[in-house]
């Protein structure tokens, strides 16, 4: 849970990588409106130029190349991605073997006859062996590990795309 939500807090501010930054087109306008007023046009209704090659400068602002985003930020949205998933997984095996066991335990009812508890147990028992309850349950501390691993693998890169001498 309080892993998860680590972690999504990291998958909010790196998920932003993966999108072009509205913010450099808006600074390439602003930066050609500023060239526009240092040549001294002003614009009157009446008289309304732009230069040929001002122009083709604002067609080409804002005709720019594809956003493509880094493979350093696709390689930390992976893996924190992928650490998210695991930990949601381990946190819903971990749900499903609680509720596994609460059911188990509760074969010994006052309601019934001996034989008929014992006949519970046994079935209950049977499907515990045919769910592969213990294996469930030894899977939830891996995927915990394998997604903190992984967590930590993406910070170390985020960290070293930041600075290479903090990572």
């Amino acid at each position: 849970g309080l892993f998860s939500a680590i972690l999504t807090a990291f998958v909010v501010q790196t998920y932003q990588m993966l999108q072009p930054d509205t913010q450099d087109t808006t600074n390439q306008l602003l930066a050609y409106n500023s060239q526009l007023f240092s040549h001294g046009h002003t614009y009157p209704e009446t008289d309304y130029h732009i230069p040929p090659t001002l122009n083709m400068t604002m067609t080409s602002v804002l005709e720019s190349q594809p956003f493509s985003p880094s493979a350093s930020a696709r390689w930390i949205n992976v893996l924190l991605f992928t650490s998210l998933v695991l930990s949601l997984a381990a946190a819903l095996f971990g749900i499903l073997a609680k509720q596994w066991i609460r059911e188990y335990m509760l074969w010994n009812s006052p309601l019934a006859t001996p034989r008929e508890n014992v006949m519970v147990r046994q079935m209950r028992f049977e499907d515990w062996e045919s769910w592969n309850v213990d294996a469930t349950i030894a899977t939830v501390p891996a995927l915990l590990e394998i997604a903190m691993v992984l967590f930590l693998i993406g910070m170390v890169i985020l960290l070293w795309t930041l600075d290479d001498i903090v990572a």
